[in-house]
């Protein structure tokens, strides 16, 4: 991957919610493995959720790696002294959190708390995703789902699909207000849309306050 200035992947949220996009350069690209091995590569940032072997490239060419061999994958960025942008091998509910998914995700961390806050991308089959943010906005290419987990959890939840169709504050109203129900305030406020998706990362700062 080319040392080119990037817009962080959360830009996907970010620039929805109002907040300034971030600049870094990615310095290093790693693999974890589940028994803890590093593999040094160079690896296309953002990873897109398409449940394909992850590829990546090194000394001895094109290579690819089975999914659930992966524990997670580190980004080195050239902010803040090398902070690194995580993306974690994790088990996730289906759409309506009652069933856990057979394959774990590799889901980028962007909020850690209470409860942390999880995310993916997608595209769909009739595009290709350019690697530009405010294109996935956009036009509807890229897709992001966003899991929430609390500590002891079994695997993360699906609370919001950004997918930029109709309706879109029905499935965020559905599974929020269940995951939130021990928070009657957030709880009540989203059953009754004072607050909608658009609310999300101010619900999660909300509820990671409270004692």
């Amino acid at each position: 991957m080319k040392k080119l200035f990037l817009i962080l992947f959360i830009t996907l949220t970010t620039s929805f919610y109002g907040q300034e996009p971030v600049m870094f350069k990615v310095e290093k690209s790693t693999i974890i493995l589940n028994d803890n091995t590093e593999i040094q590569g160079e690896i296309d940032f953002p990873l897109v959720d398409d449940g394909k072997p992850l590829k990546y490239k090194n000394a001895n060419g094109k290579q690819k790696i089975e999914r659930d061999k992966i524990s997670k994958v580190v980004f080195t960025t050239n902010q803040g002294g090398g902070a690194a942008i995580e993306y974690i091998n994790m088990k996730v509910f289906n759409e309506m959190n009652v069933k856990v998914m057979k394959e774990p995700k590799l889901l980028l961390n962007v909020v850690k708390g209470k409860v942390s806050v999880y995310i993916s991308s997608y595209t769909n089959n009739q595009f290709s995703y350019n690697g530009s943010a405010s294109a996935a906005r956009n036009t509807g290419v890229g897709f992001v789902n966003y899991y929430c987990i609390r500590e002891g959890e079994e695997a993360a939840s699906l609370i919001h699909v950004d997918s930029n169709y109709a309706n879109e504050n029905m499935f965020f109203r559905q599974n929020g207000r269940k995951y939130f129900a021990d928070n009657t305030e957030i709880a009540a406020k989203i059953d009754k849309r004072e607050y909608t998706y658009k609310n999300f990362m101010e619900v999660i700062e909300l509820y990671n306050s409270k004692k």
